[in-house]
Order: C-alpha cells, then structure tokens, then sequence
C-alpha cells in the first residue's frame, strides 16, 4: 500500500512505499532478531534481580544459631551427644529442658522447665512448665551421683539439704549432717515436705525412679522438683552428660560442657584401646536375692560399658521383671557358664564371704577359676563403695579396671582403682 505525506496528498503525487532494510548488527537476527534480544537480555536481568533479592531476604533472616545483640543464642536446640533422657533448647536468652523417665519408648516428659536468667522477664510459656530462675542459689539433693556433679561444677555452696546417710556417701556430706551445717529432708515417701518449705531451696533435685508422687507433692507444696533420670541412661556419657542438666541450672553451662569433653576424651581414648581385640570373654553382674536373681548392680549404662571393654553379657538379651529381676534358675545356670561375675552387691572382700550368702556360688565358673570382681575397690569412710556416687563420673577410670580385667595384656602395670579381686 502506497503511503503519501501530508504535502504530496495535496499536490495529488504520491511515492514507492519505504522498503526496511535488513538489519547488519551481528546481535541481531533477521527473523525479529532484534526483539528476541530485548526479551533475552530483560531476562536476564530480572533473573538476576529475583536472585540478588532472595540473597538479601536470606541474609536478612535471623538463623536458627543466631545470636541476639546481649550475645545470648536467640533460637537453638542445644546438641547431646549421648544423653537420651532430657533434652535443651536454647530461645530468646532462656533454656528450655525436658526430662524423660527411664522407660523404654517413653516419650512424653515427665517434667517440662524453662530456664530465666534472673533479672530476664519470663516470656510466655506453655502452662506445665516450671520455671526456674538461673542460676539457682539453693537446692537439695537425694543422691551421690548429683553432689558428685555439684562438686566438679565448683557449687558445693548451694547445697542446703540432702536426703540424708543412704543415698549419699560423701565424707564431707556426712561431716555436715553430723555438725548440724546440711539439712536431711529424706527421700521418697519419707521426704520432709516441713524441712523443705524451711530451707526454701530454689529447686529440689530427685530420682525419677521414685514414681508421680513425689513431683506431685512438691509442686502441691510449691517446692520445684528437679527430676533426675541420669542412673537410667544406657550409655556411660550419657551419664555423665548430665552435668550439662545440672550446669544449666547453676548457670555454669560451659564449664559443664568443658568438663563433659574432657570426661569423653578419656572414655573414648580407653575404648580404642579394645578395638582389635577378637576373643571376648563371658561375664554376668548381680546377685541371688529371695530366688531371683538382681540386676540392680548392672544398669544399662554399666552393660554398655562391658561390650565396650570386650566381654560378653550373658543376660543382654533378657528382659528382667520390673526392670531388675531375672529367673534364679536361669541365672544360676549362667553363673556355670560365665568365666567372670562382677559387681557382687555386697561389701564382700573375699570369696568366703559371697559363699556364706549363697552355697551355691560355688557351683560358678568364675567362682571356681578366681574371676570373681566386686566394685568395692574404693570405698567412703562409712565402708559404702564411691563407685555409685564417683565413679560414674570418671566412666574412663571404671572402663581401664574392666579392661585390665577381661585383657590384662592391653593393661600393663594397671592397678584396679574402682574394683577389686575377690579371693
């Protein structure tokens, strides 16, 4: 179609349509070239926009391990290497603990806490948590195992009141019950709910094994109870992982993490120790009790110790009554068989001795042979062993004896320090 300007319409002319010439830019193709190259580069463009944007949001963005600007961690679940039974997150400059019993496929926490630095407000919190102001400057405590974790962490001081002479060995704690300085409140069902009201400690710590009802009646008295579930744990630093528990609670959570490294350095370095080994010896733990045969002196963390010292737990694969509690006859039929016995619970220091509670220990292997080990090798002055309440601090001390013991060759020269020969 002919195309006429303004002035050749009205001198009635008129011209040859413009033809396009091809564009020669070397950018651009023939067939719309130059468009496509327009909407590639466009492309291009909001491609790299749509990235740079997302960079920036990412950045932006307060990661999980971030700190806030006190240096607290904001939002971060604090890892445990061995530990099963309690777990910590860390949020907003608080700490957040729950605890598990001992149970197998126990899921569900006994206890909820959440941790407040004192002078920090309490943030909103789910209604069965209990809160705790940190660190704690009063507590109690039912057992060894938990003045064992006061002393490394240095909080000694904070300890008004224990559950009296059973449950707890230490020297000094005896020493303070005698000269009036410590408080025994009992344990149980014979806790002193009066005694803890008058001390008025800022938590109240207790085995788990005890059952609801003593966290129940402590909380009914408005006293914090600070359920402890360590002896159930079935690793040896899983254990010992629960100075972390304890150190949170005191605010002292890095030198707890400090000495818990430590404590794994050395237990992992002896375990090396029987990694090649290839003959393992048989061994059973406990002692006849009314016809059955108790496993009391052989908690999970202790079988692990045994694989982990090259010896092989005839009762492993069993599953005892109420936790504790196997077949006498099964048992004895084993005790034939085992070529060691361990942890007789007893304050035995000879075989007579293991043979005037049952006769029929005589008919043992390691009766017969001499492999029979009690853990009594260091004991308090009230004759009770520190196995329980200090040895399972130190898992590494207690896994060299099993190993001087089941591969004294691996051994030279070690001198059991928790365990002794019975002869």
């Amino acid at each position: 179609m002919a195309v006429f300007s303004r002035r050749e319409r009205r001198a009635g002319c008129y011209r040859e349509p413009r033809r396009v010439v091809a564009s020669r830019c070397p950018f651009v193709k023939r067939e719309g070239g130059f468009m496509n190259h327009i909407k590639s580069s466009l492309r291009w463009a909001l491609s790299l926009i749509i990235a740079l944007l997302l960079f920036s949001i990412q950045a932006c963005k307060p990661s999980e391990h971030a700190k806030t600007a006190s240096g607290t961690e904001a939002n971060e679940a604090v890892p445990l290497r061995y530990a099963k039974l309690f777990t910590m997150k860390r949020e907003n400059g608080c700490t957040r603990i729950d605890v598990f019993a001992g149970e197998k496929n126990s899921s569900v926490p006994v206890a909820r806490y959440l941790l407040v630095p004192r002078g920090k407000a309490v943030p909103e919190h789910d209604a069965d948590m209990l809160v705790v102001k940190t660190p704690v400057r009063r507590l109690t405590c039912d057992n060894g195992l938990e003045v064992s974790f006061l002393d490394l962490l240095g909080a000694s001081k904070a300890l008004v009141g224990v559950s009296g002479k059973v449950l707890i060995s230490h020297d000094r704690v005896h020493r303070a019950i005698d000269d009036g300085t410590l408080a025994v409140t009992g344990y149980g069902r014979s806790t002193n709910m009066e005694t803890l009201l008058a001390l008025k400690p800022d938590v109240t710590f207790i085995i788990t094994s005890f059952g609801v009802d003593l966290p129940f009646r402590l909380r009914s008295y408005g006293i914090t109870p600070g359920l402890f579930s360590a002896y159930h744990e079935e690793h040896p630093l899983g254990v010992v992982e629960w100075i972390r528990f304890m150190g949170a609670f005191l605010g002292k959570e890095s030198l707890a993490e400090a000495i818990f490294r430590e404590k794994e350095a050395a237990y992992l370095a002896m375990q090396q120790r029987v990694r090649k080994v290839q003959k393992r010896p048989t061994v059973i733990a406990g002692y006849m009790r009314k016809g059955t045969w108790s496993t009391m002196t052989a908690p999970r963390s202790f079988v692990t110790m045994l694989d982990h010292a090259g010896a092989d737990y005839l009762f492993k694969e069993l599953e005892p009554e109420r936790g504790y509690l196997l077949s006498g006859e099964v048992a004895m039929q084993a005790g034939q068989q085992a070529a060691f016995w361990l942890n007789t619970h007893s304050q035995a220091s000879t075989l007579q001795e293991v043979l005037t509670e049952d006769g029929r220990y005589g008919e043992f292997r390691s009766v017969r042979e001499g492999r029979v080990y009690n853990n009594n090798g260091s004991c308090f002055r009230n004759g009770k062993t520190r196995y329980w309440d200090i040895g399972m601090t130190e898992p590494d001390q207690i896994l060299a004896d099993l190993v001087a013991i089941f591969h004294p060759e691996l051994m030279p020269g070690h001198t059991l320090r928790y365990y002794r020969r019975l002869e």
